[in-house]
């Protein structure tokens, strides 16, 4: 095997997408980030050691193991595959030391119908999801099914390449999104600059936005804490209910002075406003009072349904 380089910083710039894969194939990543990746986040000390790639496109992947004498498998929906539906690590029949990931960008560009397909879509392409929220949902389920595939030895690794998209005027920061619902342990985030796209050659009169010129390549690796993708579902699911009780303890202080005095009917008719726009519980008023019993070191229960604002 000869192990490349790596990453020399966070930031990855390469204005010549190189001779790996079919220059032709429409959102094809160059090959030099998944060299860089290899060198940076593959276990070279292992013989054996396997890097896959779930949705290889026009074998971009393939091309880089192979010319660095690494251990590779290839798949992908247009060869037979569905990330969504099959599982990966039976595919594979062994698990991968490294996964990188290139998804679509959403609907940025419509791979069974206008790449590789007959100019149907397939159902379960990426880029064919109706909405941000589908392809969010469908996207952790293919991370879960990443997750699974990776061995348990070492510092096993999957790399995630992926852009944000801006579409009639609204901005869908992608990565956050998947970065949010990725199991595992982030390792690193590389921002590597784009050339050479469509859109660089549009104008975009008048407007007052920055023109997306960067995707993001997202590094987790196994977390021993996190046996299977279905536990850190679990811990999403935690996470969720956490968040939710964080920002209804933010809307309750936002509302009340410290050291003020005040009755649960009172935080009822101030919050009941809020309630109605974030549309999260129905009985808001159980909500609140689960809340002000929860976060004693903010409200100090005084009796028959009076809390004070504890002072800052």
């Amino acid at each position: 095997m000869n192990k490349p380089q790596g990453f020399a910083s966070s930031v990855a710039s390469y204005p010549n997408r190189g001779k790996w894969g079919d220059s032709r194939w429409r959102g094809n990543c160059s090959g030099h980030i998944i060299k860089d990746a290899l060198g940076s986040y593959f276990d070279w000390s292992n013989p054996e050691a396997l890097f896959v790639d779930p949705s290889e496109g026009s074998g971009t992947s393939g091309d880089v193991a192979r010319e660095l004498g690494v251990n590779y498998k290839g798949l992908d929906l247009h060869s037979g595959f569905n990330l969504l539906r099959d599982d990966l690590l039976e595919s594979v029949g062994r698990p991968a030391e490294m996964i990188f990931w290139h998804p679509p960008y959403h609907s940025m560009i419509e791979y069974s119908k206008n790449v590789w397909g007959n100019g149907q879509a397939h159902p379960d392409d990426l880029s064919n999801c109706q909405s941000v929220g589908e392809f969010i949902e469908k996207s952790q389920l293919a991370l879960m099914n990443i997750y699974d595939a990776l061995s348990h030895q070492g510092r096993a690794t999957y790399c995630v390449l992926i852009g944000n998209m801006r579409k009639s005027g609204e901005f869908y920061d992608l990565t956050g999104m998947l970065q949010r619902v990725a199991p595992g342990k982030l390792r690193d985030i590389i921002i590597k600059q784009q050339h050479n796209c469509v859109s660089d050659s549009r104008r975009y009169g008048g407007a007052s936005f920055a023109r997306i010129a960067h995707e993001t390549l997202l590094v987790f690796e196994r977390d021993r804490r996190i046996l299977c993708a279905i536990d850190f579902a679990f811990q999403v699911e935690q996470r969720l209910a956490n968040a939710q009780r964080m920002t209804w303890r933010s809307a309750l202080k936002r509302v009340t002075r410290p050291g003020e005095k005040v009755h649960l009917q009172d935080l009822y008719a101030r919050l009941s406003g809020y309630a109605k726009r974030v549309a999260t519980n129905q009985n808001f008023e159980a909500k609140i009072r689960q809340v002000v019993r929860r976060f004693e070191e903010d409200f100090t229960p005084l009796g028959k349904g009076v809390y004070e604002r504890v002072a800052a």
